[in-house]
């Protein structure tokens, strides 16, 4: 070692020179891929975030659609219920009788 330093050994001088610049060279590149990674990861986290508040906007227009759901089928069964009997009380709780069973209904039954 104390013979490069003094100037004695070129070829070992030269050598040491080109590992020192492969260090350097093997360093530098190991921080631009470290930024490079960084700026990935950045990227992805935003997209990640971003995933996350659609899914937030999408499940919440789910559940509106699902209690509009319900409500549109508590209707339809309030508004079932309601014929029904609006039916009876028009008819007075009489049944019209059938004629010969061919589906024909008698019209004015006392």
């Amino acid at each position: 070692m104390q013979a490069i330093l003094r100037g004695e050994d070129k070829s070992k001088l030269r050598a040491a020179e080109m590992l020192e610049r492969k260090t350097e060279y093997v360093a530098q590149k190991a921080t631009e891929k470290v930024q490079y990674l960084q700026g990935q990861l950045q990227n992805v986290t935003r997209q990640k975030k971003q995933i996350v508040k659609e899914n937030t906007m999408l499940l919440g227009k789910l559940d509106e659609l699902a209690k509009a759901v319900q409500q549109r089928e508590a209707i339809k069964k309030t508004d079932k219920n309601a014929s029904a009997a609006a039916q009876e009380v028009e008819r007075g709780g009489i049944k019209k009788k059938v004629i010969g069973g061919g589906g024909k209904i008698q019209e004015n039954v006392v």
